[in-house]
């Protein structure tokens, strides 16, 4: 075996090597941040009605982390205090996101509407 030929297996085995490593990030990174996870059951029709998407993730969804640190970062933005409490969106307790926005997980989890919107918004 000459030298050019040791050269160029090793050039392959290197080439496999990184192709391997490839594969193995690409897929952790499609695992992590963007497979589709299907939403969860919910106990009772107003629960779903008040927390199911609407599945508008990719079109208006924000991010949840910086939708959840913009009321702490700018204050002075927001029409009074306690966060988007101070837009009329009401908190249940335990929740993680008030009533009308459901936390998903596509991508970086996006904040987006539910179903209660149309009706608080179509009412006025």
């Amino acid at each position: 075996m000459t030298k050019k030929q040791k050269c160029l297996r090793k050039l392959k085995r290197l080439l496999l090597c990184l192709l391997i490593l490839a594969i193995v990030i690409g897929g952790f990174a499609w695992y992590k941040f963007f497979r589709v996870v299907p939403q969860p059951e919910f106990a009772d029709a107003e629960a779903e009605f008040k927390y199911r998407s609407l599945g508008a993730e990719n079109e208006l969804g924000i991010p949840f982390w910086v939708w959840l640190v913009l009321p702490k970062n700018f204050p002075e933005l927001m029409p009074g205090p306690g966060g988007y409490g101070a837009f009329g969106f009401p908190w249940e307790q335990g929740e993680e996101v008030p009533v009308g926005m459901r936390r998903n997980s596509i991508r970086t989890p996006p904040t987006t509407p539910t179903p209660i919107w149309c009706v608080r918004f179509a009412s006025g």
